[in-house]
């Protein structure tokens, strides 16, 4: 007669241990296909509602077409002045309505900060992004989010029809995947309780 305070035999215990393992690894594998299930269902819900995967035309109807600009003439110290009159961390440098640029208050760091230049004496085109990368209104916040990832820029200029329509951050594309996030996982807790 076995008690608690000796060890099994050998095949004993690998026997029991073996029988435990698969009863365990068997619960594992229900309860990951369950959730599996589940998680598709509530997602199918959500991308039949159109809500899954936003686009970037989306993101600024909520949040607004509204775009900032400076000229390229103008000093760098009016357009932190506006950047933060605007609460806002970038701007587009226009041109006769044409886009030619884009400043950032990483732009006013790195460039007129860090090589004693002063920003009353310095001209916008002199510290300026001339190569824009930007967005399109049918791209995803998922997409935008990985071009800023590879880019490693944090504002992204959206253009229709050679036309600046939107300025989007990293903030905004965050502060949406969160908001998504959140929702999807309510609806899963929903839909696990049986709600209709």
């Amino acid at each position: 007669m076995l008690t608690f305070t000796q060890p099994l035999p050998l095949k004993g215990q690998a026997c029991c241990l073996s029988r435990l393992n698969k009863k365990r690894f068997n619960a594992f594998c229900w309860s990951f296909c369950y959730w599996q299930i589940c998680y598709r269902q509530v997602l199918a819900r959500f991308d039949i509602e159109g809500r899954h995967m936003a686009t970037i035309r989306q993101l600024l109807d909520k949040k607004g077409h509204e775009v900032f600009s400076v000229r390229p003439d103008e000093t760098v110290y009016d357009s932190i002045k506006k950047m933060a009159d605007k609460d806002v961390g970038s701007l587009t440098v226009m041109e006769a309505d044409k886009l030619v640029g884009i400043i950032t208050e990483r732009h006013y760091a790195r460039n007129v900060v860090l090589k004693g230049r002063a920003s009353p004496k310095t001209l916008v085109r002199d510290i300026m992004e001339t190569n824009v990368v930007f967005a399109r209104p049918d791209q995803t916040v998922a997409d935008c989010m990985a071009i800023m990832t590879e880019k490693a820029v944090r504002h992204l200029p959206v253009i229709e029809q050679g036309k600046v329509v939107g300025m989007i951050s990293i903030g905004d594309l965050v502060k949406d995947i969160i908001s998504d996030q959140t929702f999807v996982i309510d609806q899963l807790v929903h839909f696990i309780h049986g709600g209709r």
